[in-house]
């Protein structure tokens, strides 16, 4: 069942006063509670009745032409968050410091023991029990030096077509 409106039927008086402090500059809250509270006046009431008696649209403000300098963006504190890609990258343009190391045996440790300086590789994705490379990992990515070499280098050096 759909709400019906309350009809608060508005006095001659009541509408006086609206455009009165209407054209006084007031919001429409200040004009609600100029009236008493058995009137039920609300904020929505006020807005209703000056947009329906057609009343001007409120205040205005002189727009001007001035543009506002913008403030200057500095950096934020503490670390922001960069992909790991993107700082792969940043270290081959930079200075390689990635080794080439043989592959290793994978320690396999489950996703709960894995601690936050170990390698993020994936190693066995089974549905229910994900496990993780395990290794030392490097200091500027989630993975070791093995699998950082992997991932980082090339697909023409994977064997894969570029």
């Amino acid at each position: 069942m759909p709400l019906q409106p309350q009809k608060c039927p508005w006095t001659p008086a009541q509408v006086e006063l609206l455009t009165r402090l209407w054209a006084e500059g007031l919001s429409a809250s200040q004009i609600a509670k100029a009236f008493p509270r058995d009137a039920r006046v609300t904020r929505n009431s006020v807005i209703g009745k000056v947009h329906r008696l057609g009343l001007a649209g409120g205040k205005t403000y002189a727009r001007t032409n001035l543009v506002r300098p913008k403030k200057p963006r500095t950096a934020s504190p503490g670390r922001v968050y960069q992909h790991p890609a993107n700082v792969a990258r940043q270290i081959q343009t930079a200075a390689p410091k990635i080794r080439v190391v043989e592959s290793v045996e994978p320690l396999n440790v489950p996703f709960a023991e894995l601690q936050a300086f170990q390698c993020r590789a994936v190693t066995d994705d089974t549905r229910f029990a994900q496990r993780f490379c395990g290794h030392m990992r490097h200091e500027a990515l989630p993975w070791c030096e093995a699998h950082a070499a992997r991932f980082l280098s090339p697909a023409q050096e994977r064997g894969k077509a570029a």
